[in-house]
């Protein structure tokens, strides 16, 4: 994060967590926008991900009765395992690379973390 100079007395009595808050505040529009499209790769790969099970259209049980053979007919979507993941993982991977250079060049601040990544 940016270091502000330390000359005011508000800044020798300020706490770690005064200044994470102030420094989380400053961190370059960049780097909130990739951790913002990466989540949501993330998030886009979860909402995808329960409609696209291999297994189902493969499994014999569920093909003996009408019910389950309606659940076999109705996920068709079965390709878009592949994408979920590649989401997921492009997404994953972003957030792993952006959280890396933060901490190299500016230092750990664990606000920003909470608020960008984890949140």
């Amino acid at each position: 994060m940016y270091r502000k100079e330390e000359s005011s007395s508000y800044s020798r009595h300020q706490t770690d967590y005064s200044r994470w808050n102030d420094e989380s505040n400053q961190v370059p529009l960049r780097y909130n926008l990739g951790t913002a499209l990466c989540s949501w790769l993330v998030l886009t790969a979860c909402v995808m991900l329960p409609g696209t099970f291999t297994s189902i259209q493969k499994s014999t049980d569920l093909g003996q009765t009408e019910s389950g053979k309606a659940v076999q007919s109705a996920i068709k979507n079965v390709h878009l395992l592949g994408l979920s993941a590649g989401l997921s993982l492009l997404g994953l991977v972003g957030l792993g690379a952006i959280r890396w250079h933060m901490i190299r060049k500016y230092g750990s601040n664990p606000i920003w973390d909470i608020r960008s990544i984890y949140w």
